[in-house]
């Protein structure tokens, strides 16, 4: 199965932290996931980026990664820890159909 990264959405960012991992969610976007050992990998490097940004501003409050999955998206939610109404950003994941070929060959 393949993926494609649909969207990245960024909330008004009042910190450092908050604008370092809306940028680093944006690099994915409108990319192609091959496969689903892919898409874990990406899983584990955006809650490694969170970590990574959790221990760079100690003095902010923690943020972290929650997951939602359905039959053929899932989504990504970064948020201040703990609460369900401060979200930092979020990227969106679709699974693709499938691919369009004219059938001519160039």
């Amino acid at each position: 199965m393949m993926f494609f990264v649909d969207y990245v959405q960024t909330y008004r960012n009042v910190n450092n932290k908050g604008q370092e991992m809306g940028n680093f969610l944006k690099s994915f976007e409108k990319l192609i996931i091959p496969n689903e050992s892919a898409l874990s990998f990406l899983q584990d490097s955006i809650e490694a980026k969170v970590e990574e940004l959790n221990a760079k501003y100690p003095r902010t409050k923690e943020i972290e990664v929650l997951t939602f999955e359905s039959d053929n998206d899932c989504m990504f939610y970064v948020r201040v820890k703990g609460d369900a109404y401060n979200h930092v950003c979020q990227i969106h994941i679709k699974e693709v159909k499938g691919t369009y070929s004219s059938n001519k060959e160039e």
